[in-house]
C-alpha cells in the first residue's frame, strides 16, 4: 500500500461525497466554486523517525464547509453537518488505487467560524521506508575481512 498525503485526501473526498452526493468538493479555492461545498485542506504535517526505517506521520486535514452567505437556518444546517462528519469521519477508508484500509482518526474537533464549519482532525500512521544497504554491516555479518 502506497501512504500519500494526496491519496488521503482523495479519500477524504471520496467519503464526503458518500455523506454528501450532491455537494462539491475541492482542495483549493476557486473562482468557479459551486456554494455549498466543501475545502479539504493540509494543515500540520510532521514525521517522526522510529527503529528500522519506521516512519510515524502524523497528519492534521482541516475539512472546511462554505455555504451561501446569510441563508435562513444557517447555524442549524451547520450544527447538523458538523454532527454527521464527527459520525462518518470517526474512520476514514483510505484508498490508495489498488487497496482500501481504515485509518482512525484523532483530535477531531469542530468550530463555526465566519458561517464556515472547519471540520479538524489528524491521522498518525506508521509507515517503513526502504532500508539502506549498509555494506559494512553486511560485511561483519558475514566474517569479511579486506586482506593487506
Amino acid at each position: 500500500m502506497i501512504f500519500t498525503i494526496s491519496n488521503i485526501i482523495n479519500s477524504i473526498a471520496g467519503q464526503l461525497a458518500t455523506l454528501y452526493p450532491n455537494v462539491s468538493v475541492y482542495d483549493s479555492p476557486s473562482y468557479n466554486t459551486e456554494y455549498p461545498c466543501f475545502y479539504v485542506f493540509v494543515t500540520t504535517p510532521s514525521i517522526a523517525d522510529e527503529i528500522d526505517g519506521i516512519e510515524m506521520r502524523d497528519i492534521g486535514f482541516d475539512i472546511v464547509y462554505v455555504q451561501e452567505r446569510n441563508s435562513v437556518a444557517q447555524n442549524a444546517e451547520l450544527i447538523e453537518i458538523m454532527e454527521t462528519l464527527d459520525e462518518g469521519f470517526d474512520v476514514l477508508t483510505y484508498d490508495d488505487g489498488t487497496l482500501t484500509a481504515p485509518l482512525h482518526t484523532h483530535d477531531r474537533s469542530a468550530s463555526i467560524e465566519d458561517q464556515e464549519l472547519h471540520y479538524k482532525f489528524s491521522i498518525r500512521q506508521r509507515v517503513s521506508r526502504e532500508k539502506e544497504h549498509i555494506y559494512m554491516a553486511e560485511m561483519e555479518e558475514q566474517n569479511v575481512e579486506v586482506e593487506e
